[in-house]
């Protein structure tokens, strides 16, 4: 492996990783290893465009949300102009997240290998997106709008897959008080999910959408599903 940043123990360990990242973007690298060890952290973790989080047996332990895009709760972020792209985060030899992952508004985004403990994947705004091999005792992937071009394989929770469409969420998303006549809204599609496979546990849809190419062991339910359009879902009991 090369072009990476090793992080070390600091004052705190949140600290110590957002020290980390700061230093990949600044000296061009486009990795942070966080090593093995349990890592506490009090404060989410903010992450840059072009940036690559491998947890190599680590377990991080946060109060709610341990890892989110930094233009996440701006104004900025709800702009076409505040997209960012390219976040990886990956887990290796047994890697663990004790609550969620959170990314808005971004292009280009792979979150593999990892089990969860009271938390999951949860994307809005979000295309071009692979998420793989996620266990959790909660929601795997949680879309909560204005998501497409989705591919997910081996989504393994209480709720494996959990989405409600733009308009049923753009109104109330997080309870920001912005106005949310923003580029990224207006010119965002209703959720157009892709490919989704290996999907154990269930399947919870709210209001309009589309679902297509569903997978393995599910239950599926939905709120408003008149209003879904369900295409070649295979459900294998």
């Amino acid at each position: 492996m090369n072009n990476f940043i090793f992080a070390s123990r600091g004052t705190s360990d949140r600290e110590a990783l957002q020290t980390a990242i700061l230093q990949a973007k600044e000296s061009g690298h486009d990795k942070v290893v966080i090593p093995e060890g349990e890592w506490q952290i009090d404060e989410p973790i903010l992450l840059p465009s072009n940036i690559h989080i491998i947890l190599d047996g680590a377990t991080v332990v946060a109060k709610d949300v341990a890892f989110r895009n930094e233009n996440l709760y701006s104004t900025f972020g709800c702009m076409r102009e505040g997209k960012q792209k390219s976040i990886v985060i990956n887990g290796k030899n047994s890697a663990k997240i004790k609550g969620g992952i959170l990314i808005h508004n971004a292009d280009n985004i792979r979150i593999e290998d990892l089990a969860f403990e009271d938390g999951g994947v949860t994307l809005s705004f979000c295309h071009d997106v692979r998420v793989r091999n996620i266990i959790t005792n909660t929601v795997a992937l949680h879309l909560m709008n204005g998501c497409h071009q989705i591919i997910a394989h081996s989504l393994i929770g209480e709720t494996a897959l959990q989405a409600i469409s733009r308009r049923a969420a753009v109104g109330d998303f997080m309870n920001w008080d912005y106005d949310y006549n923003f580029d990224v809204f207006e010119d965002s599609p209703e959720i157009c999910f892709g490919v989704f496979e290996g999907v154990s546990g269930k399947v919870t849809l709210f209001s309009e959408g589309e679902m297509y190419n569903i997978r393995g062991e599910a239950e599926m339910t939905a709120e408003n599903g008149e209003f879904f359009n369900i295409y070649n879902m295979v459900i294998e009991r």
